[in-house]
């Protein structure tokens, strides 16, 4: 009985400079994220207010007690110095913020200058996966545009590295227009 022989078919150009791209890719993302981790580590992260009253750690303001709060409100100290009324110590309402970014590696970016090591996307790369770090080290949520939802992951570079090797339009100019979770913002 004669088997049939099925001639392997080569990959189409397009699959193939796919799969290239993701490997060189995936070559230089171990080195990439140890850079980001590195520059994550040196910068410092602050707190961001919403300039108004509410669960906080920042002095905001003093304003008069009213019937019907908790005692357990009442600064006594600014109180004191006030023989007419309570003072209610309020703090600054400080939330957490949704950053989506979007790192550019359009054909443009691997442009390397004759006095550089590494190309414009390795160091957009770098410093997109570092700003990601030093923000959810910060207590924020982070994403990828169009790739990822925003999270508060400490692995987040490494999740951020599994996006962007799973991107199958990595060469796109700009990001498809999507519109971001309410309340975020976006950094391009």
């Amino acid at each position: 009985m004669a088997q049939l022989q099925h001639p392997v078919q080569d990959p189409a150009p397009q699959t193939r400079k796919i799969v290239a791209e993701a490997r060189t890719l995936a070559s230089r993302l171990p080195k990439l994220m140890l850079d980001a981790r590195h520059i994550a580590s040196t910068l410092s992260h602050g707190l961001h207010g919403r300039r108004r009253a509410g669960p906080g750690e920042t002095f905001w303001q003093f304003r008069p007690f009213t019937a019907g709060e908790p005692a357990q409100r009442i600064d006594w100290r600014r109180s004191a110095r006030d023989d007419t009324r309570l003072f209610i110590r309020d703090r600054e309402w400080e939330a957490a913020h949704t950053l989506s970014i979007w790192i550019d590696r359009s054909p443009s970016m691997a442009f390397k200058s004759g006095l550089s090591q590494v190309t414009k996307e390795d160091r957009a790369l770098t410093l997109g996966l570092a700003l990601a770090q030093m923000l959810v080290a910060g207590g924020e949520k982070v994403g990828l545009i169009g790739l990822m939802p925003p999270l508060a992951s400490r692995h987040i570079i490494e999740r951020m590295a599994e996006a962007l090797l799973a991107d199958r339009a990595p060469s796109a100019e700009m990001p498809e227009i999507l519109p971001l979770p309410a309340r975020s913002e976006g950094i391009l």
